[in-house]
């Protein structure tokens, strides 16, 4: 009979192993190093399925994050590095470790769990897409650097782009916590996701932080990359991981702009730059629906469109309620603000000004706090969603 509960901390070296030996398999990097806010030592909240003998045979990370969201605060659980050993498939253990997950997340007072991936094992479950998202891919034009069109505000006459350095850490933990929706990064935590690199890493990609300094030595922007690794290009001061890629010619060479802070207007020098030094054919920018002005920065600036997607992978309501108080849309006196009530466990009632609008269980609900053009406020005649929760792009620098 298999035992399920808590990954102890002395346990979690065996987590690590049984996620190399699924996910790593042939490949190099290791999900420990990777991950090491699921495998190093701390208080553990993820949890794992033990066979008699008391081996690890099914493991589900899960780690509390917090998120800033306008002035609301979401208290949430991230889940990753979902694997089950292939001798013990089959016998439903994942979905027990997702059920004691979110009972876990409940009993924390946290209102929802990010996972990070859509296989039906979560939307079985009640995990929904969720958000919307701008998807730029700026492509290089030839040899040439890439140009960018018109005046941005902080060209090259006036700005430089550089590495950034370890003397910079205060700097860009301030840009990023500027940001109007954004991961409650402490500067250790920060550090920690900037050392294991992990969406890079885990893509094969080695990551690389980019800053745009002022002729006054102002740090007014920041970005971080994630590229194909490349001999030719010099390593960074900041340490990083990664797997190098088959080297092939006739392979695109594509790039992603994982995060980024500071004054948009600089942002398309930092990308131009990316492109030009690292050699990219391309580069994959994906913004969430509040990053309006750098949205339209980009269209301006390199001539394109972006393709309109959901944010990543997926999210389950676990405690509507909390979720609701969390957003800033519970009772609480303030005149002509958006109200939700809670009518029944999947019963919910939206008053904004005029309007009393149902809302019939978590995808209504996961709807209207996440979606900036939710179907949901038809009836209202609105045209933007008063109740839209901002929320960062899951894959970024945070990964997990």
């Amino acid at each position: 009979m298999m035992e399920i509960r808590i990954v102890r901390e002395n346990e979690l070296n065996e987590a690590a192993a049984l996620a190399n030996k699924v996910f790593r398999s042939g490949m190099q990097g290791d999900m420990g190093a990777f991950f090491p806010t699921l495998f190093r030592t701390g208080v553990s909240h993820s949890y794992g399925a033990f066979d008699p003998a008391g081996n690890l045979v099914s493991f589900m990370g899960l780690v509390p994050v917090q998120i800033k969201s306008g002035t609301g605060r979401i208290l949430a659980f991230s889940v990753g590095a979902v694997c089950t050993d292939p001798q013990s498939r089959g016998l439903g253990l994942a979905s027990e470790l997702l059920n004691h997950c979110r009972e876990h997340a409940e009993r924390s007072g946290a209102s929802l769990l990010f996972i990070s991936g859509e296989r039906s094992l979560y939307t079985r479950a009640g995990s929904l897409a969720f958000g919307k998202a701008s998807k730029f891919v700026i492509k290089s034009n030839s040899d040439k650097p890439l140009e960018v069109a018109g005046e941005t505000g902080s060209g090259s006459a006036t700005a430089t782009v550089r590495d950034m350095i370890p003397e910079d850490i205060f700097n860009v933990h301030n840009l990023l916590q500027q940001r109007p929706a954004t991961i409650e990064w402490s500067l250790q935590e920060l550090q920690q996701f900037i050392g294991s690199a992990p969406y890079a890493g885990v893509s094969g990609l080695r990551q690389h932080i980019r800053v745009v300094e002022s002729l006054t030595g102002q740090i007014i922007a920041m970005g971080v990359f994630a590229v194909p690794m490349d001999p030719e290009v010099p390593e960074v001061e900041i340490p990083v991981t990664g797997a190098p890629p088959t080297a092939d010619a006739d392979v695109l060479r594509n790039g992603h702009l994982l995060e980024w802070g500071g004054n948009p207007e600089a942002m398309p020098l930092l990308i131009s730059d990316a492109v030009s030094r690292f050699r990219l054919d391309e580069l994959t920018a994906i913004l969430p629906w509040h990053d309006a002005v750098l949205s339209e920065v980009l269209q301006q600036a390199f001539q394109i469109r972006p393709d309109n997607q959901n944010n990543a992978g997926t999210v389950m309501i676990v405690d509507a309620a909390a979720l609701i108080t969390q957003a800033g849309f519970s009772e609480d006196g303030q005149p002509n603000k958006p109200v939700i009530s809670v009518l029944t466990d999947s019963q919910f009632e939206l008053r904004i000004g005029d309007h009393t609008i149902p809302i019939n269980g978590n995808s209504e609900l996961c709807s209207v706090l996440f979606d900036p053009e939710s179907p949901v406020l038809k009836p209202t005649g609105l045209s933007e969603n008063p109740t839209t929760v901002q929320l960062p792009y899951m894959y970024g620098l945070y990964f997990i």
